[in-house]
């Protein structure tokens, strides 16, 4: 009888262990759930976010980028930065400044005073497959002249725009836009007669 009672004691405790876990795990779920705004189609950059193309969702706490968007009231109405795709989270610093236009200055970023478009057929070759954000140094060759005199004119160059927007890569576009100084504006210009160009891409740095 002893023993019997005993397993009813334990079985019964076991139960309730079981039910206060899973009420914990529960809760724990539901604290660490975070509502974020994701996009619901592919949307290029410079684009005026509408709530017809984003949605709220749930994901864990810990997969959530710094800075997400939690509401898409938030986001209605504000420019994207930098193309966001379907699926992607929506980071406040990819938005321009609630009223900012549509002017194409919102992408130079801090540091480069400049927008430069670099026209693609200027290069001895097409360029890589260079996608927003790439940063490239363009390599000149002095025709004629010893191979020693060849080298980088401009270094570090980050792509912040491709021409068409439509275009995924650099081979389909016409121009290729780099935030750049004044002294590299020049450079690149007094490089278009006598020499050969090419753009290098330079190596993915986190």
């Amino acid at each position: 009888m002893r023993l019997g009672r005993l397993a009813i004691a334990l079985l019964a405790g076991a139960l309730v262990t079981v039910i206060v876990f899973q009420a914990q795990e529960a809760r724990t779920s539901e604290e660490d759930a975070v509502s974020v705004v994701v996009a619901t189609v592919d949307i290029p950059a410079r684009t005026a976010l509408a709530r017809d193309v984003l949605t709220q969702t749930v994901m864990p706490k810990r997969l959530v980028p710094p800075g997400a968007v939690t509401s898409v009231a938030d986001a209605d109405g504000r420019l994207l930065r930098d193309p966001l795709y379907k699926g992607a989270v929506l980071v406040d610093k990819q938005m321009a400044a609630k009223g900012a236009d549509l002017s194409a200055s919102l992408l130079i970023p801090p540091g480069k005073p400049y927008a430069f478009n670099l026209p693609v057929a200027l290069f001895l070759s097409a360029p890589p497959r260079l996608q927003l954000h790439d940063r490239i140094d363009v390599i000149a060759y002095p025709k004629g002249r010893p191979l020693s005199e060849g080298g980088p004119i401009v270094v570090d160059l980050e792509i912040i725009d491709l021409t068409p927007r439509a275009a995924d890569n650099a081979n389909q576009s016409q121009f290729l836009t780099v935030a750049a100084t004044a002294d590299e504006i020049v450079r690149l210009l007094a490089a278009r007669d006598g020499q050969s160009l090419a753009i290098a891409l330079r190596p993915f740095v986190k």
